[in-house]
């Protein structure tokens, strides 16, 4: 733990992120920890113990592939089904045939990312409908937030309300009582970046010049911009906040096959296709690894036996490409040098 922590807090020191908090879980030994600050503009705020992160994308892994086999489990779908069969908005269309699998898998061929909130409320599912793969659905992966934005809709549509299924069905059973979709406390919640000016990039000539971005430091709401503008801080992509207590109770339980599912279930979301699971990554050797842009990453590896939770707000107060990358590339051969 300590060559990690070490790493962690020379990049805090170096400016290069605001602040961190870490678990690690190593053969029968566990550590926790959290340095630095929630804050940095406009006024320092440190971290605490209890501070909230904006997780983004382990949103994914942690609450819509689990959700999403909790209906399996409950017969209420088919990894087989087809998405046209619950959401009628794909009914009949180019997309119609997609199944829950491939939506899961990654293997859909949609493209990694598009901002549907340039598009009108009713205008979004339609568009995915009919948005041209960019290979044979089945035949490969490619990540892709819109996979997860269609299971986040339609879990919403199968149960009422994606919150919370997760709650009743997945956080409250494992315990997990600070881990949930926004707005968040502002006080315990760490700060993303000041406005989303790099969204605002990206979607440069696909959203209306006139769009209301905004231009404040991003504390408590969800920092993507799909989540966040088209579906209220609730989205199958991302939206989720978490404490390092509850990442602690997650990564835990998926160790020992004590999530609120069935350990051949859980078994089946790790049985990987082109490098990937049900939502994971499934290295060579097993590890099992997300990441999230606001500065997040989850290992887990039950052959080695060790679990790492990793979440920050290295994006506060201004994106920097390719360094949450860095870091949590950093961070893992940190790892693998100091139990070798």
């Amino acid at each position: 733990m300590r060559p990690l922590t070490e790493f962690l807090i020379s990049a805090v020191v170096r400016g290069e992120i605001p602040g961190f908090a870490l678990y690690v879980y190593d053969r029968g030994r566990e550590s926790t920890c959290h340095h630095g600050h929630a804050q940095v503009f406009p006024k320092r705020r440190p971290i605490e113990r209890d501070t909230v992160f904006d997780i983004a994308s382990l949103t994914k892994v942690i609450a819509t592939a689990p959700a999403v086999m909790k209906l399996y489990e409950l017969g209420r779908l088919s990894l087989d089904d087809k998405i046209g069969k619950f959401l009628k908005e794909f009914k009949g269309k180019r997309n119609h045939d997609l199944t829950i699998y491939q939506l899961l898998n990654h293997s859909s061929g949609l493209r990694p990312w598009y901002p549907l909130y340039g598009l009108e409320e009713e205008a979004r599912l339609p568009f995915l409908a009919e948005l041209r793969p960019d290979f044979e659905p089945g035949t490969e992966t490619n990540y892709s937030c819109l996979n997860y934005i269609i299971l986040g809709v339609l879990i919403e549509r199968i149960t009422g309300s994606f919150k919370q299924f997760l709650k009743g069905e997945i956080f409250s059973p494992l315990g997990m009582e600070d881990t949930g979709f926004g707005p968040v406390d502002v006080v315990h919640a760490a700060t993303t970046e000041v406005g989303n000016r790099h969204e605002e990039k990206l979607a440069e000539g696909l959203v209306g010049e006139d769009f209301n971005w905004r231009d404040y430091p991003i504390t408590g709401e969800v920092h993507d911009g799909n989540s966040f503008y088209a579906y209220g801080g609730i989205s199958g992509n991302a939206g989720l906040f978490s404490t390092i207590d509850d990442l602690k109770i997650f990564i835990r339980a998926y160790l020992d096959f004590n999530l609120p599912l069935k350990r051949e279930t859980m078994e089946l979301m790790e049985r990987p296709f082109k490098g990937r699971g049900l939502g994971w990554v499934v290295k060579d050797d097993h590890t099992l690894f997300h990441a999230g842009f606001t500065g997040c990453g989850v290992w887990i590896n039950r052959d080695e036996d060790y679990g790492i939770g990793f979440i920050s707000n290295l994006i506060h107060p201004r994106v920097i490409p390719e360094l949450g990358d860095r870091i949590r590339m950093e961070l893992f051969r940190t790892f693998h040098a100091a139990r070798s």
